[in-house]
């Protein structure tokens, strides 16, 4: 793989050519996996909405997300919660909070200043359609 490389949450299930990865066959790559891939290749699946960025775990991770890419980070989170995480209804902000730092989307310190309720709600009500 030449140039930068950064890790990758895979959204959807997708084939990476062995060309990308500097394999000799082509990688397939379940949803919620993780793969580190050149940048310029990532970024594209990220603009398709087929992957996201996963962010270091540092302090800060996570201050830099767009509202859209956190939007998206705590439907994923809402998507991989098990039924008994989840409960009947909408699942308790800590809960969510927690899968998102867990997936490696953004610090503890981040999450709790940058998930709210709402945030929650509106992409719980999105995933219901």
């Amino acid at each position: 793989m030449a140039g930068a490389v950064k890790s990758y949450r895979m959204r959807a299930s997708t084939i990476v050519p062995a060309s990308v990865i500097g394999a000799k066959a082509d990688r397939s790559v379940a949803p919620g996996e993780r793969i580190a891939l050149p940048q310029v290749y990532g970024d594209h699946l990220v603009s398709e909405r087929l992957a996201i960025e996963v962010q270091a775990s540092s302090k800060d991770a996570g201050e830099n997300l767009s509202d859209d890419d956190l939007r998206d980070a705590v439907i994923d989170a809402l998507m991989d919660l098990k039924p008994e995480e989840g409960g009947d209804g909408v699942p308790n902000l800590g809960v969510v909070r927690e899968a998102v730092v867990e997936a490696g989307h953004m610090s503890k310190s981040q999450a709790k200043k940058r998930i709210t309720a709402d945030l929650r709600d509106e992409a719980w009500a999105e995933l219901q359609e």
